[in-house]
C-alpha cells in the first residue's frame, strides 16, 4: 500500500486539475509483490499489469466506497 499520491497527480492537485473533494477516484486492488514507485507511476497504464484480476468489473458490480474524511492538505511551492 502506498502513503503517498504519484507525483504526477500531486502537481494536478497543486495547479487545480484535480480537485479531491469533487473528482472521482478509482481505486484497484494490485497483485502481491507490487511495489508502488511515486516517480515513475505515473497512471493506470504504468501499474495495470500488477492489477489483480478479479473479473469483476462490471457495471453491476461498482459500488462507490463510502465518503471518508480526507486529511487538510496544504499546498507550497518549496522543493522537497
Amino acid at each position: 500500500m502506498s502513503s503517498y499520491p504519484s507525483n504526477k497527480i500531486s502537481y494536478l492537485m497543486a495547479i487545480g486539475a484535480v480537485h479531491p473533494l469533487t473528482d472521482s477516484f478509482k481505486i484497484i486492488l494490485m497483485a502481491s509483490g507490487f511495489a508502488f514507485d511515486r516517480d515513475t507511476h505515473h497512471g493506470y497504464a504504468d501499474v495495470s499489469a500488477s492489477e489483480l484480476a478479479t473479473g469483476m468489473d462490471t457495471p453491476e458490480t461498482r459500488k462507490p466506497l463510502p465518503e471518508l474524511p480526507l486529511p487538510k492538505m496544504t499546498w507550497t511551492t518549496g522543493r522537497r
